[in-house]
């Protein structure tokens, strides 16, 4: 397991749209509500906290292509670490008590 910076809800909204598209894309590949200039700078954050890369310019138009570093699955782990020790402590038979509470209540 590696440290991950959080994200804020601008970064975590272009990082899901990132995710959508997968590697490698480019700043006008994404869909959001922000403007470009703003993406841009969101993308650059994102890359400076590790969760993409620079790949390499595209010669032809001079855009950066970029690599996703860290994925989904990785991010929602980390975030679910980070809720039940912000919350457990760490400890382990009060997640076990809580996933097998979720458990029984979908098989009654």
């Amino acid at each position: 397991m590696y440290f991950m910076i959080r994200l804020t809800e601008k970064e975590e909204l272009v990082m899901k749209s990132i995710w959508e598209i997968a590697s490698p894309f480019s700043i006008r590949d994404l869909s959001s509500p922000y403007p470009y200039t703003t993406v841009a700078s969101i993308v650059k954050n994102l890359q400076m906290k590790g969760y993409v890369s620079i790949k390499t310019p595209m010669k032809a138009t001079n855009r950066y292509l970029y690599n996703i570093v860290i994925s989904k699955d990785d991010y929602i782990l980390n975030n679910l670490r980070n809720l039940f020790s912000d919350f457990c402590g760490y400890k382990s038979h009060v997640l076990i008590e809580f996933v097998m509470r979720v458990l029984c209540e979908k098989d009654e």
